[in-house]
């Protein structure tokens, strides 16, 4: 027999299935039905939820990891909070950790170049580009020739 009175760690969740955002750990995608990723107590009962919803349990295997297949439903745009608790058999873990996932399936709107104005002419060989756009996307500039160069607008849409 074997008395155990102590609570597992709350899982961790480590990522998404498919993850589209900028870096593969971001938790952004475009992919509205997701597999969840984590970890908790080795062979343990994981319960996830979003928001209060309980959406089902999957079980830990002998190194802790554990997938939750969660592609049967199909999430709307927007940003998804998930939680998740462990039973060992005997005792339930507190509450993860929220784990934001951000669903954006629509393409950003066309970024704005604000220098050099357009068609305007220049004798500098490597001029800099400045201009707006959807924060994190990345934005190309071709210049028609063949030549293009890549940026990713920062927090403040520049």
């Amino acid at each position: 027999m074997t008395i155990d009175t102590s609570a597992p760690a709350a899982p961790v969740f480590t990522g998404i299935t498919t993850d589209t955002g900028s870096s593969n750990s971001d938790e952004i995608t475009s992919d509205t039905t997701l597999v969840l990723s984590g970890t908790a107590e080795a062979n343990s009962t994981v319960e996830v939820f979003l928001g209060a919803a309980s959406l089902g349990t999957t079980v830990t295997n002998g190194a802790g990891n554990f997938s939750f297949d969660y592609t049967g439903t199909a999430l709307v745009e927007g940003t998804h909070t998930f939680t998740a608790t462990a039973n060992d058999g005997a005792n339930t873990s507190a509450v993860s950790a929220d784990f934001d996932v951000v669903v954006d399936t629509s393409a950003p709107a066309q970024p704005t170049v604000t220098s050099p104005a357009d068609n305007s002419t220049t004798s500098d060989t490597t001029p800099t580009f400045t201009g707006t756009g959807e924060i994190g996307a990345t934005v190309n500039v071709d210049d028609g020739a063949g030549h293009t160069c890549s940026a990713t607008v920062d927090a403040a849409g520049d």
